[in-house]
């Protein structure tokens, strides 16, 4: 029986080495496809449709931030009313079903859930790697 599982795991390990390495160069790039679930917003515009007042040499660019989730993800459950709380603070903050978005979780190479990262424009810049916390959340969005 132990045979058995550890020969799983080898393969699972292999399986997603190959599927990692495989990707093409968009897995940094966060592509514009249409959300599936009618409750979602499209994952990450940066359109706008007018022009605001042109960004000055010593502002960073705004980023957006990405929680990539599965619905059925405990921890992702346990974070979602925290995410939603924040998302009325902060307009910055997008969600991804990645159930119901399998192609997006994919292209951004989602491994685990929840996955938090921080964009700008289309550029992935940063995951977030720390506590789930309120404090600490803010703080990473606040970074940016």
């Amino acid at each position: 029986m132990n045979n058995q599982l550890l020969l799983l795991i080898i393969s699972v390990a292999i399986v997603g080495f190959i599927v990692f390495y495989s990707s093409n160069s968009t897995k940094n790039k966060v592509p514009k496809l249409e959300i599936e679930d009618s409750n979602e917003q499209t994952p990450i515009q940066q359109e706008q449709e007018t022009q605001t007042q042109p960004q000055r040499q010593d502002e960073k660019p705004e980023a957006t931030i990405v929680l990539f989730y599965a619905p059925w993800c405990g921890y992702c459950k346990s974070i979602m009313p925290l995410w939603d709380n924040l998302s009325r603070k902060y307009p910055n903050l997008e969600k991804v079903d990645c159930d119901a978005n399998k192609q997006v979780g994919q292209e951004q190479n989602v491994k685990s859930f929840p996955t938090i990262r921080a964009y700008v424009g289309d550029e992935m810049v940063q995951e977030y790697k720390g506590d789930r916390s309120p404090g600490n959340l803010e703080q990473f969005i606040l970074s940016f």
